[in-house]
């Protein structure tokens, strides 16, 4: 049976590509990294409002975070890859539709890892997932373990609170990685994390997701913190870094190794 699968697969594929090749839309902007580094963006007809101007495709996915159906059915796709951003409402419109879909979720490094795998397969580019698969965590285990236990603050975002990211996200499973422990683990996800848990834990490194925090934690309870008064607080490069997990997220793990 297993055999069997394969062959339908492969001459799925090779159907696919004589007919002129996959057409792929990219739901996430962090999809789209990944295919990049397949070398297949050219098959990229539909993408996000987020992703590259050189990326030429139809952008199906705008600001609003609803996707244009009429796009879908015009642009006629062999898959759309998504990362979690689509409502149960759309998914089920592409079932109806016979597209395949690919759905990833991604709360660990080794998720974004398999990734490479799971794209290998699909596309028949086993051989090169391997490489790119081998590449990545070689570079991953560069930054294993650099801090020693350290207790960071990750400040997403100050609006109406400070927004953390807790267990079971990519972000604070990067910060453990290095090394450091996440002071927001005590709970799941992304959240509001409390002035008096913050105060309780006093984490030795608080870093922001934004740039100038100056603006944003002056005159807050934040100044009290010992890390602040010390000037052990940083501001991402590039955020795209920490909130896509994609092959970038290496630069994120680079910036985090190398703070003091």
């Amino acid at each position: 049976m297993y055999l069997l699968r394969q062959i339908f697969n492969l001459f799925l594929f090779y159907g696919v590509l004589f007919c002129g090749g996959p057409r792929i839309i990219s739901l996430a902007p962090s999809i789209t990294d990944f295919l990049i580094r397949f070398k297949l963006e050219k098959y990229i007809v539909g993408k996000t409002y987020l992703d590259p101007d050189y990326i030429n495709a139809e952008i199906v996915l705008g600001s609003s975070m609803r996707i244009s159906h009429e796009k879908i059915i015009n642009l006629k796709p062999t898959h759309i890859i998504t990362a979690g951003l689509v409502p149960e409402e759309d998914f089920e419109f592409i079932r109806n539709k016979k597209i395949k879909i690919i759905s990833l979720k991604y709360e660990t490094l080794l998720d974004i890892a398999e990734t490479f795998l799971i794209l290998g397969k699909e596309f028949n580019l086993q051989e090169k997932s391997l490489f790119l698969l081998k590449s990545f965590l070689d570079s991953l285990y560069l930054f294993k373990n650099k801090k020693n236990g350290k207790k960071v603050l990750y400040i997403l975002d100050m609006t109406g609170g400070i927004w953390t990211c807790g267990k079971n996200t990519f972000i604070s499973d990067l910060l453990r990685w290095v090394g450091f422990k996440n002071i927001g683990d005590v709970f799941k996800d992304y959240k509001i994390i409390s002035p008096e848990l913050i105060l309780k834990e006093k984490p030795d490194i608080v870093i922001f997701a934004f740039k100038s925090p100056e603006n944003y934690f002056k005159g807050t309870f934040l100044e009290k913190l010992s890390a602040i008064k010390k000037n052990k607080f940083y501001s991402v490069p590039n955020s795209d870094y920490f909130s896509r997990p994609s092959p970038k997220i290496l630069k994120a793990l680079k910036f985090l190794s190398e703070i003091n």
